[in-house]
């Protein structure tokens, strides 16, 4: 309180020793002996923060006059955010911070206006408009489950909970209603043996075995599952969405490892506008055996980092994107990521393709990023290890080679990918983008298992605003993946005009667009 009470007086002194300078008409400011300011950003948004906690941004302050800068005080029209300032006096030409602070108090959204006033000439007092979104501390899950009661029509299983397999044979699988839990008194257990393995996955060739739940009725919106679980080989986890049209949409979530002691495992998804139940398959695809309990799904509230980010990837290297993405993205100086399957470029004439060295180097003349997508764009949880390795470390190797570039990512071909060729992969580059749903936040910051959307021909405009309105508000990072981008398609790429349309999309929403190594850097404090 002693410094802004100082302050105010200051101010009083310096208006009246600027007499009438104090409201000379300079938006340049060209006069001699004059501070100007400018401050950068406008706008603050803090996303999602913990009731009771405290994120911080800052804003930069820079005089662009000729005469000192004076910060006077900083104000703001809601408790729940302040303002802060280390230095007042600013030389000309010179920056300073001022650090905003959001504490909510309760679980709801706040705006407010943050005013910095000083003796700049012509605008001594300048606004920044706040937004953050207090959350509760705790969540309440919308579906638990802790297996305690059995089904009335068969105490063999619990109640609401069924056994299923395919492509394996029954008499190698085993479902068990245990007697012990990782809390209260039950579990459930499903073990294989004797199944054929295929050689170098070491997973069925096709089939699984899993208990499931009946699924549990939700609202579009974002969700984090959990449960505990006992194994001894790596388990696989797919989330099924009950759609308004009655079919069912799968989308597969994190592997589990490995674990004889009871281990939680966690995995934010989203249930989509046409969305209206799930259920989530926590399966055994090799020999061995799975024990879970204390199954949950509630809602989830993504952390956000300082800012918004946004990255343009696309995958295997289509040639014509050369003349339909590109000079879209040269408009609003967008910058984007190629990653290209290197089989395509090195036969390009069996390919039927053109000669494609010179159009990719319209690509990096422009200043995009360029990543692996594999040799061949083959299945490679289904490589044996040493074709594993070629295809990671070839397609790297000709890559910077062939553009006298270092390639520092990596996106998986057809999103398919596990524990294997993430450990493979992480010998050879700094990232792997995978297709899996969803945005990279503060919380959920994951290299090795980069999340994305993927736009497809039926993605809506809807859709597509709604992705980029979130990640600007509650500042996550958003991963967009397109292919071939053609003026009339027939596939399920999407359009020329549809990537126009996204491309507006994002430039109205002012998101900082950076590549993939730009986002990295951004991040850095947060890895």
């Amino acid at each position: 309180m002693k410094i802004i009470r100082t302050t105010f007086m200051l101010m009083a002194l310096l208006l009246a020793a600027a007499g009438s300078n104090a409201c000379k008409k300079c938006p340049d400011c060209p006069d001699t002996g004059f501070p100007c300011i400018k401050i950068d950003p406008v706008s603050l948004t803090f996303g999602n923060v913990e009731a009771g906690a405290e994120a911080s941004q800052e804003i930069v302050v820079k005089n662009t006059g000729s005469g000192t800068l004076t910060i006077l005080s900083v104000t703001s029209s809601d408790p729940a955010f302040t303002g802060s300032f280390a230095v007042s006096a600013i030389p000309p030409d010179q920056e300073a911070v001022v650090t905003v602070r959001f504490s909510p108090a309760l679980a709801k959204g706040y705006s407010g206006v943050l005013t910095i006033n000083s003796d700049a000439v012509c605008s001594q007092a300048r606004t920044v408009a706040l937004t953050g979104i207090g959350r509760g501390q705790t969540t309440t899950p919308l579906f638990s489950s802790s297996l305690e009661t059995a089904s009335t029509g068969d105490p063999e299983r619990p109640d609401g909970w069924w056994q299923d397999f395919w492509g394996i044979s029954g008499s190698n699988v085993t479902f068990t209603y245990l007697n012990e839990g990782h809390t209260g008194s039950r579990s459930v257990k499903v073990e294989v043996s004797g199944e054929p393995l295929h050689p170098h996955s070491g997973r069925f060739p096709q089939g699984d075995a899993k208990w499931l739940f009946e699924p549990a009725e939700l609202t579009p919106g974002d969700y984090v599952y959990t449960n505990w679980y006992r194994s001894d080989v790596s388990t696989y986890v797919t989330l099924a969405i009950t759609n308004k049209e009655g079919g069912t949409e799968y989308y597969d979530l994190p592997e589990a490892p490995a674990s004889t002691g009871w281990t939680k495992y966690e995995a934010v998804f989203d249930v989509p506008a046409n969305g209206v139940a799930a259920t989530v398959l926590h399966m055994l695809k090799s020999n061995g055996y799975l024990i879970t309990d204390d199954h949950q799904i509630a809602p989830y509230y993504y952390k956000g980092f300082n800012k918004g980010l946004l990255t343009i990837t696309f995958d295997d290297g289509w040639n014509i994107n050369t003349e339909t993405a590109l000079p879209v993205m040269n408009r609003y100086g967008f910058k984007s990521v190629q990653y290209y399957r290197t089989d395509a470029i090195q036969d390009y004439a069996g390919f039927q393709y053109p000669e494609p060295k010179s159009l990719i180097q319209i690509f990096k003349d422009a200043g995009h990023e360029f990543g692996s997508h594999s040799v061949n764009h083959s299945d490679l949880t289904l490589e044996p290890d040493a074709d594993l390795t070629k295809e990671l470390a070839d397609s790297k190797t000709f890559l910077e080679n062939y553009l006298d570039i270092t390639i520092k990512h990596f996106a998986t071909p057809f999103g398919l990918y596990d524990s294997r060729v993430t450990k493979e992969a992480m010998k050879h580059y700094s990232s792997q983008r995978t297709v899996d749903r969803g945005y990279n936040s503060r919380d959920k910051l994951d290299l090795t298992r980069l999340k994305t959307w993927c736009i497809l021909i039926n993605t809506t405009d809807t859709e597509f605003e709604a992705w980029v309105r979130k990640a600007t508000e509650e500042n996550l990072w958003l991963i967009l993946l397109y292919h071939e981008i053609e003026g009339t398609n027939g596939k399920d790429d999407a359009t020329l005009e549809m990537f126009t349309r996204h491309m507006r999309i994002i430039n109205e929403y002012g998101i900082e667009v950076v590549t993939m190594s730009e986002a990295l850097e951004k991040l850095a404090d947060y890895l």
